[in-house]
């Protein structure tokens, strides 16, 4: 009966910690001109979440990664549409490794917003977060 009870409490606390980020907006991804590709690099304390916007064509293909030294940052990708938020990529549920890599057809019509939301699998995260439109 204690360790269902410890299960509870554990299982609690990490649901709580999910539901209690603590979302930063970090501003537009930017590409210097003749380039199409970019990398940021950053830190995320514990329970933070970094948001980047990304303008691009609706067709153009997007390839985003990230890497942290305890392989521990992940991201989501998502537009909003008049119907909601449409989710790219979701890592949620993903291994670690499946959760650092994204490849795709931008969907849409014409020059869309997209955004990169960074998070980490546990504790804090330092982060480079590559973006190439090609």
């Amino acid at each position: 009966m204690r360790k269902i009870a410890y299960l509870s409490v554990v299982t609690l606390l990490f649901v709580s910690q999910a539901l209690m980020a603590n979302t930063i907006s970090m501003g537009k991804i930017k590409f210097k001109k003749g380039e199409s590709s970019t990398t940021v690099s950053k830190g995320l304390a514990r329970g933070e979440q970094h948001q980047y916007s990304l303008g691009a064509k609706a067709g153009q293909n997007m390839v985003v990664s990230i890497s942290s030294s305890e392989e521990n940052a992940v991201f989501d990708i998502y537009r909003n549409t008049p119907n909601g938020k449409e989710m790219l990529f979701d890592n949620a549920g993903d291994a670690a490794e499946e959760a650092q890599y994204w490849q795709g057809i931008l969907p849409g019509k014409g020059a869309q917003t997209y955004f990169i939301v960074v998070g980490s699998t546990r504790g804090g995260a330092d982060y480079s977060l590559t973006v190439e439109i090609e």
